[in-house]
């Protein structure tokens, strides 16, 4: 039997309570996916947490649609508030179960090639540079 969605947005924010370093986010994106919510990397390896919305990851709003939890390449160690301000986002932000769908990547859906998310705030200099070294 399946777990009913409260139960199953308790269970990861118990998970989230004890994690201490951004791994232990990147061994919750099951339970993460289960809540309708994925890990992704932006264009400058940052780690995001994001809704999934039609399989995709939705990156629009900031604190609404996503929020940034560290460094892609580096295994910090969170802080207490970093924890807070996580389980507070995922509690708003968690809904039905949805993981990314594998397709391919198209520059009109807000992804880039090689499964990294453009960020209009953060990514704007990165895209404009990309274009202009074509």
């Amino acid at each position: 039997m399946a777990d009913s969605p409260d139960l199953r947005l308790k269970s990861l924010l118990c998970k989230l309570e004890h994690s201490i370093t951004c791994s232990c986010l990147h061994a919750l994106e099951e339970d993460f996916n289960e809540n309708g919510l994925s890990l992704q990397v932006t264009t400058k390896n940052r780690m995001i947490l994001c809704k999934i919305k039609d399989n995709r990851p939705f990156c629009q709003e900031f604190m609404e649609d996503y929020i940034f939890v560290g460094i892609s390449h580096e295994d910090r160690e969170l802080s207490r508030r970093a924890i807070d301000c996580i389980m507070e986002f995922v509690e708003k932000a968690a809904s039905e179960s949805s993981e990314i769908k594998d397709n391919i990547p198209s520059w009109q859906n807000d992804t880039m090639l090689y499964g990294k998310v453009i960020v209009v705030n953060e990514d704007v200099e990165s895209v404009a540079c990309d274009v202009l070294m074509d």
